[in-house]
């Protein structure tokens, strides 16, 4: 659930991990935005959200930081480093990142590679063991010059509804008949939904979020009143396939012979550009 009660800025969102009867989890991403860094930076303005001590909570995003605890060989520290990681010490993080793995490769210039994508976890996180396999997975970062970062929230398996798993059919749909449906769904919701048509009111994040969670129960009721399941085709395939994984492999591949052409000869491969293209 995303909690924007917490924070609203466009650079740092907090997700609530529930699963019951599990101890939730706060994710925090952020983007630490390169001209904006500072105290006008995410990195500095994380330090304000109002986290509960005594929940599992994980940072993780692109810091756009260099370190020597993190950064590959060569790296010079940022000077306002000091006070964002006192702040991360004296809260018990412990940064998952091993040194001098790179995360990041330069889209330009000579293709330089730096560990700018950083993942804190705090004390309850490592009591508990929480987070598993945190790994760098160059490979799947499908042309972005952030590599794929991965790891797994594991409490145990447990069967799910899977919410995803009925699929409407639209397209044979009484329009007179969904949208009797859906006043009357509309209207048994009255009183939850009565501050949307209160000019005056201004509502909080958290009342906006309320509204929303009860407008799409509308929807969703209303579509599974009225709406024709679609039934599975036994043509159909699967969106990603064993051609599309071969292709991502073959783009990988020729980044890092890009990389590592720039790096030696100071100029894109005009060939290696052409594969990744085709690719």
């Amino acid at each position: 659930m995303l909690r924007s009660d917490i924070a609203q800025e466009l650079d740092l969102m907090v997700l609530d991990v529930i699963q019951s009867p599990h101890p939730p989890i706060y994710i925090v991403n952020l983007y630490n935005d390169k001209p904006f860094l500072g105290r006008d930076g995410a990195a500095f303005r994380l330090q304000n959200l109002q986290l509960p001590t005594d929940h599992l909570v994980i940072l993780t995003g692109d810091w756009n930081l260099d370190n020597n605890c993190w950064s590959m060989p060569g790296q010079a520290n940022d000077t306002y480093f000091p006070e964002i990681v006192d702040w991360l010490d004296d809260h018990r993080f412990t940064l998952l990142n091993e040194k001098g793995v790179p995360t990041h490769q330069e889209a330009q210039l000579r293709g330089g590679l730096s560990t700018l994508d950083l993942t804190w976890v705090n004390g309850r996180v490592v009591e508990l063991d929480a987070v598993w396999d945190w790994k760098v997975e160059p490979q799947h970062s499908h042309g972005s010059d952030h590599y794929t970062i991965t790891w797994r929230l594991d409490w145990g398996e447990e069967e799910v509804l899977n919410p995803s798993s009925a699929k409407f059919n639209f397209k044979d749909v009484d329009q007179l008949k969904w949208r009797d449906a859906f006043e009357e769904e509309l209207g048994q919701r009255e009183q939850a939904l009565s501050s949307l048509l209160d000019a005056e009111h201004i509502m909080s994040p958290g009342e906006l979020d309320e509204v929303t969670q009860v407008f799409t129960e509308a929807l969703t009721s209303t579509t599974e009143r009225t709406v024709p399941v679609k039934k599975p085709s036994n043509r159909a395939q699967p969106w990603w396939s064993k051609e599309l994984s071969e292709a991502n492999h073959q783009i990988a591949n020729a980044r890092e012979q890009s990389r590592e052409h720039k790096q030696q000869w100071g100029t894109p491969n005009p060939v290696i550009q052409t594969l990744i293209k085709k690719s």
